[in-house]
């Protein structure tokens, strides 16, 4: 063995294979800058992780309402609904209601103001002179009117005028004074001395009346009265009254009737004033009493019928507005005078309709959704008028531009 390996190397150790090592320099302590600066960079990092997750926070936070208006429309239809006596019971599909015809009296007060004018002066008085050209005499009664042609006047007494008397080539007429009363009252009476007057219906040359002094006393004096004139303007009133008391009286309705005045036909039957003709007064007290035809039918069948009636032509996916629908109704005349104890009546029925919303539906569908696709999605629904979306943050809104994710801060109303 060792003449096979007589020509290795002898082994030999290196003098660094003892050698023990050197001892390492021991680390020098981090300064206190370091450690501030340190410090400072992980609050800075802890600070901005902090408001990363605040900022994120405060969007989820975000909430919006998304308002939703639907469309609407007024159905409107006329109809011709018959009343009839007869009926038992209402036939929707022929359009029949029973019901009846009454008598409704109303009755009214009011104050008319007075026109009328009356003078309540003193009549002229004076005396005249009667002469008589007659051959014979004259009897005149009492109350004779002599006139002028403007002004009258009455004797005061009974007279007898003597005749004349002829003298010579002339005549002594016969003479009587009496005194007279004007007729009228008023100080046209009040004429002069000397005036010439005609006696009843004879002629001058016959009979004569002279004035044989000023006429005094006739005094002019004007008071309001009731006229006979405001009497027949009181009772024109009088049904405008009536007419204006009687829907209120009548009333559209008794516990479950329905009642229809037809107020065209008001008659007034009685009326009273508590003033009489030519009385003195400004105001007079008119009470008036009428009657009125009203039409009676059930109120809880005109209801259904128009219902039934609007139903049919209700479009898809509408819904009426409240219970009952608006319905203006009047007597057709001419048709209810040629029947035989029927009513016919032009009923008008208008009811609003509004589009049906699924606001859950519609919810579900833009949830978390992009605001570009969410108003391309409501733009295109037929049955929204409008919509409108209200953000309890508007900042929140215009970084994120979508609606919320989550379905509690999210809330879909119908209005």
């Amino acid at each position: 063995v060792l003449s096979r390996q007589k020509n290795f190397a002898v082994p030999t150790v290196e003098n660094n294979e003892f050698v023990h090592p050197e001892p390492q320099t021991p680390k020098q302590p981090m300064s206190n800058r370091t450690k501030k600066i340190i410090i400072i960079v992980c609050v800075v990092l802890l600070v901005l992780l902090l408001s990363i997750l605040g900022f994120w926070w405060w969007l989820s936070q975000t909430s919006a309402t998304v308002v939703l208006t639907p469309k609407s429309n007024t159905l409107t239809k006329s109809l011709e609904v018959t009343i009839d006596p007869t009926a038992k019971t209402a036939d929707y599909d022929a359009l029949i209601l029973p019901g009846s015809i009454e008598t409704k009296e109303i009755s009214t007060e009011f104050e008319y103001t007075t026109t009328g004018k009356k003078n309540v002066g003193e009549p002229a008085r004076g005396k005249v002179k009667i002469r008589n050209k007659q051959l014979k005499e004259v009897s005149l009664n009492k109350g004779l009117v002599i006139e002028n042609g403007t002004v009258s006047y009455t004797l005061n007494d009974g007279i007898t005028v003597p005749a004349a008397q002829e003298e010579g080539d002339g005549c002594k007429y016969g003479e009587k004074e009496v005194d007279v009363t004007a007729v009228t009252i008023g100080s046209a009476g009040n004429i002069g001395k000397d005036v010439s007057l005609r006696v009843g219906s004879a002629v001058k040359e016959d009979l004569e009346a002279v004035t044989m002094e000023n006429f005094s006393g006739g005094t002019d004096k004007t008071i309001r009265v009731f006229s006979a004139e405001d009497q027949k303007a009181a009772l024109t009133l009088a049904q405008d009254e009536l007419a204006d008391v009687a829907p209120e009286q009548v009333g559209t309705k008794r516990d479950d009737t329905y009642l229809v005045g037809q107020y065209d036909q008001l008659k007034v039957t009685a009326y009273d004033f508590d003033t009489k003709v030519d009385e003195e007064a400004e105001t007079v007290l008119v009470s008036v009493t009428g009657t009125v035809p009203v039409i009676a039918y059930q109120l809880d069948e005109l209801g259904p019928l128009a219902v039934a009636t609007l139903q049919k032509d209700l479009p898809e996916g509408y819904a009426f507005v409240g219970s009952e629908p608006t319905m203006l109704s009047g007597v057709n005349e001419r048709k209810t005078a040629q029947s035989n104890g029927e009513i016919f009546i032009d009923v008008d029925l208008s009811q609003e309709i509004i589009s049906q919303v699924d606001g859950e539906s519609i919810k579900n569908e833009i949830l978390g959704q992009n605001l570009t696709k969410v108003a391309h999605y409501l733009s295109g629904l037929s049955e929204l008028k409008q919509y409108e979306i209200n953000w309890s943050n508007n900042i929140a809104a215009n970084l994120t531009k979508k609606l919320p994710s989550k379905s509690d801060k999210l809330i879909v109303t119908v209005n």
